[in-house]
C-alpha cells in the first residue's frame, strides 16, 4: 500500500511525494490497489529533507506494473530507484528457497534483509570442531525476497541470491546443513533508509 502524503522539499519548493504505507516486498508490482484504497484514507504531509529521485504523487500513474528492487516499509519515500520495470530476478541473480529449522532463522527475518548463508552440520551432528571454529561462508548479501512458517514449525526462506553462490546454497540447504544470519543495517537499507518523523507536521488531506 502507497500512499501520498509527506512534502518534498526541494529547490523548487514543496511538492507531495508517494511514500509507503505498509511493508512491500522484493518484487512486487505495483497496481491501482497499492496506490489507493476504496475507504481514502486520511493522508498526512510533514515535511522531509530531499530526496533524490522522489516520485511525485502527481505522477502515480507510472508506477503502476513496476516491480520493487528492494523491500520497502511504511514510510518510506518511493524512489525511482526503488522501481524496475524488469522482471525479477535481474541478470546474476537467481531465487531459491531453503527450508530451515526455526532455531536457524533469526525471528526479526523479514523481507529485504540481508543474510549471509553459512555452512553448519546437520541438526544433531556434531561436526568437525575446526569447521565450527571457522564456518565456511557460502554467500554473502543475499536479500530475503519472503519468509513462511510450515505448519511443522519449519521455515520456507526465498532469497534473492548471486548466480554463482544459488546451486551450493540450494544443496546445502537441502541436505540440512545451511544456516543463516542477518547482516547489520547498514546505510542503504530500506530500514534505516526510512524518513523519521521529527515532529514536524506542516499539514493534512482527507
Amino acid at each position: 500500500m502507497i500512499a501520498g502524503g509527506w512534502l518534498y522539499v526541494n529547490k523548487g519548493g514543496v511538492a507531495e511525494v508517494l511514500v509507503v504505507a505498509q511493508p512491500i516486498p522484493v518484487g512486487h508490482p505495483i497496481t491501482e490497489d497499492d496506490v489507493r484504497t476504496s475507504r481514502d484514507p486520511l493522508l498526512v504531509s510533514r515535511s522531509v529533507s530531499g530526496v533524490d529521485g522522489a516520485i511525485l504523487v502527481s505522477d502515480v500513474d507510472s508506477v503502476f506494473g513496476q516491480r520493487t528492487t528492494v523491500a520497502l516499509l511504511p514510510g518510506q519515500v518511493l524512489t525511482e530507484d526503488s522501481l524496475t520495470g524488469d522482471l525479477l530476478p535481474q541478470e546474476g541473480k537467481r531465487l531459491i528457497a531453503v527450508n530451515l529449522p526455526a532455531g536457524r532463522v533469526p525471528e526479526t527475518l523479514a523481507p529485504g534483509s540481508v543474510v549471509d548463508a553459512i555452512a553448519v552440520p546437520q541438526e544433531g551432528q556434531a561436526g568437525d570442531p575446526k569447521a565450527l571454529d571457522d564456518p565456511v561462508v557460502l554467500s554473502a548479501g543475499a536479500t530475503v525476497y519472503s519468509s513462511k512458517t510450515s505448519p511443522d514449525g519449519t521455515v520456507v526462506v526465498t532469497i534473492l541470491i548471486s548466480e554463482t553462490d544459488a546451486k551450493t546454497v540450494a544443496a546445502y540447504g537441502a541436505v540440512g546443513q545451511l544456516t543463516l544470519l542477518q547482516a547489520p543495517i547498514t546505510e542503504g537499507d530500506p530500514a534505516d533508509s526510512a524518513p523519521q518523523d521529527d515532529g514536524t507536521t506542516t499539514g493534512g488531506q482527507g
